[in-house]
């Protein structure tokens, strides 16, 4: 939970600490963000947090964003994009240091706020060579997990159909014939909100 994560901040500052304080806030943003949009059902739902808690979380997420670690930074950008909260001025001047992952949660992120997408940024995260992982690229019990990070063209095809942008509909095509399925299915899910019938 993000009570957790802000706890294990407070108590260190040890890299794989820090780590673990952002996975921990990005599983439950992503939690919660289920729940907003019905996906989660229960008798609370997304009701159950305590008063003030949002300025908390904000304020954790900027923690995070100060952090050298790629894989920090990703998951603190999906957790800001997952819970819809303000951090513009800490992303506006955030140096990725060569993370196309991390690059990737930040469209996500900006398509969320409604700010334009650089087209330079969406090319380099498309032209990007990722390694594949096998487990995903075929139906197996990995794919049913609540992992809170995915492949960075997801995160892609996910801001572009957030943003309503169209005008990179070749990468979402070229996603429908990725050796990851993930990648496949976040592609044909922005193809049915972007696309014609």
């Amino acid at each position: 939970s993000d009570l957790s994560a802000e706890m294990i901040l407070q108590g260190s500052r040890k890299k794989e600490h820090v780590l673990l304080a952002a996975n921990l806030l990005a599983i439950q943003s992503q939690l919660d963000m289920m729940t907003a949009a019905g996906k989660r059902k229960g008798k609370k739902g997304g009701k159950n947090r305590k008063p003030g808690s949002a300025a908390s979380v904000t304020e954790l997420v900027r923690q995070l964003l100060g952090s050298k670690d790629r894989a920090v930074l990703e998951l603190a950008l999906l957790s800001a994009a997952h819970l819809g909260i303000n951090v513009d001025e800490e992303v506006a001047g955030l140096e990725m240091r060569r993370s196309p992952a991390a690059e990737a949660a930040r469209l996500l992120y900006l398509a969320g706020r409604g700010q334009p997408l650089d087209n330079a940024q969406i090319e380099g995260v498309a032209a990007g060579r990722f390694k594949s992982d096998k487990q995903f690229q075929e139906v197996s019990p990995a794919l049913s997990t609540y992992a809170p990070t995915s492949h960075p063209l997801c995160y892609l095809a996910q801001a572009l159909a957030a943003a309503g942008n169209t005008s990179h509909m070749k990468h979402l095509h070229a996603g429908l014939e990725h050796p990851d399925l993930r990648v496949q299915s976040d592609s044909a899910k922005a193809i049915e909100i972007l696309g014609p019938p």
